[in-house]
């Protein structure tokens, strides 16, 4: 771990999923071999004073697979209190962090790592495994994502490969229902916010699907890519039947063209989701009142966007990609004027971004950089006939940093902000091959919604955003 840099921690290993609430940090390691990791972070306020996050290891488990995503339970998060998390990986698992007396140094006992702090141990112990096959732990399809719903904490729901969707009782510890949800690859899956009933997913053929758990005999095509020719019905055929056999996927002709990778539904507002594609610089905003097309497009990475998050309390998008930049999209607003535009698809009530517009959240980053560092920034907001409006992004750091093994000031070992133009100190120090650079391969925010996090090759990041 990196000791100079502030609200960060530093992994032996690549690190993807994360998730952060006030009783601590979730994050998952990802290697291709059989040895991973899944290790709880305490968050704590620097004890030396200062606005900054102090991450330490908790306890650790190890992994044979990585971990696709990683949850705190939702139930505690609003109690205020407890300790157990989900984590999903060739299956769904259930943890617990334990805490019993122990001696004064880290040991190691069997797949646990066991961190003392005064007189107590703590160790992360699975608790439950669900498995919904008979077959061997290293023959399941694996699982690419889960949500445990918020409103009824004893639900989960998994994606898997195998083009199912799986929902979870866990008072009864068993199945409440699976489905067929795509004709290929599910990716992600996610409830709508404070909704039991009802969920999304998407996959590898391009479409964003909505289910219904009281109607699950249809879904509804919230999205597909143009090129297809699909009805917009599913029927009860895509329900696994009471023997739990899975009947033959109905051939809707969906064409592979365009796979969605992750969603995140809006917490603000029950009628809008985010997605993104393969190597898609843009994330797509879609709104299911008018289900079909794409109701806006976010333009302004200039490569892969790999991750997004919707802020816990407003209508702003969290973004990070393989550009190296994490990008906070203000909608507030936007949703109306598109929403209202929606009957009416002539472009002369939009035009090229103009000037720059004022962000709202205007209280500065503070902590790992200074409100100066923060760039406002034009948005492409693409209406899908090519049309524009006017929005703004907050662009936050670059996350690229000094080679631990030179000698920088405390300045530089902060985040640096932004395009910096070539032969300026930045690009001199990139061309001394000084720094190293790694994409953002995941996002997301805190309970308040006044930090969030980005994981960055072996590197979890803390940022105070506003």
């Amino acid at each position: 771990m990196n000791a100079s840099r502030a609200s960060h921690y530093e992994s032996s290993y690549p690190l993807y999923s994360f998730d952060w609430s006030h009783q601590g940090v979730i994050v998952a390691t990802y290697r291709e071999d059989l040895s991973n990791q899944i290790t709880v972070l305490s968050a704590n306020k620097n004890i030396h004073g200062g606005d900054e996050y102090d991450f330490q290891p908790v306890a650790t488990s190890e992994l044979m697979y990585p971990a696709t995503k990683a949850l705190w339970d939702p139930s505690q998060k609003m109690s205020g209190n407890g300790s157990r998390f989900a984590s999903s990986s060739q299956y769904l698992q259930l943890w617990e962090i334990q805490e019993t007396p122990g001696p004064t140094s880290n040991i190691i006992n069997g797949n646990n790592m066991q961190y003392h702090h005064g007189c107590y141990t703590f160790i992360v112990q699975e608790k439950l495994k669900l498995i919904n096959s008979k077959l061997s732990h290293h023959s399941l399809p694996p699982l690419t994502s889960f949500d445990w719903n918020i409103s009824d904490p004893s639900l989960v729901i998994t994606s898997s490969i195998d083009t199912t969707c799986t929902v979870w009782d866990l008072n009864r510890q068993q199945v409440k229902t699976q489905l067929i949800a795509h004709d290929s690859e599910v990716f992600d899956v996610k409830f709508v916010h404070c909704d039991v009933n009802t969920f999304f997913s998407v996959g590898a053929d391009g479409s964003v699907r909505l289910f219904d758990l009281r109607a699950l005999e249809h879904s509804t095509i919230i999205y597909e890519p143009p090129q297809t020719n699909a009805s917009i019905t599913t029927t009860a055929n895509n329900i696994v039947n009471n023997s739990g056999s899975m009947p033959a996927s109905n051939n809707m002709g969906i064409i592979n063209s365009s796979p969605l990778l992750r969603l995140d539904t809006c917490k603000t507002n029950q009628n809008l989701i985010a997605t993104i594609g393969v190597d898609s610089t843009a994330a797509m905003v879609l709104d299911i009142r008018y289900p079909g097309t794409a109701t806006y497009f976010l333009d302004g990475h200039s490569a892969s966007i790999n991750s997004l998050a919707w802020h816990p309390t407003k209508e702003a998008l969290l973004t990070g990609g393989d550009d190296c930049q994490a990008l906070i999209w203000d909608m507030n607003g936007i949703v109306t004027e598109v929403a209202s535009s929606a009957q009416n698809s002539s472009s002369q009530n939009y035009h090229q971004p103009g000037g720059v517009q004022s962000f709202p959240y205007s209280q500065g980053l503070g902590g790992s950089a200074s409100v100066q560092d923060r760039i406002l920034k034009n948005v492409n907001v693409r209406l899908p006939n090519n049309s524009f409006i006017k929005s703004c992004m907050v662009t936050y750091p670059d996350f690229k940093y000094p080679h631990q093994s030179h000698s920088w000031g405390t300045d530089t070992l902060q985040p640096k902000i932004g395009n910096w133009p070539a032969g300026g100190a930045f690009g001199n120090t990139l061309n001394n091959g000084g720094w190293v650079s790694s994409e953002i391969n995941y996002v997301g925010w805190n309970d308040v919604g006044d930090w969030f996090g980005v994981v960055s090759g072996k590197e979890f990041q803390g940022v105070k955003s506003y």
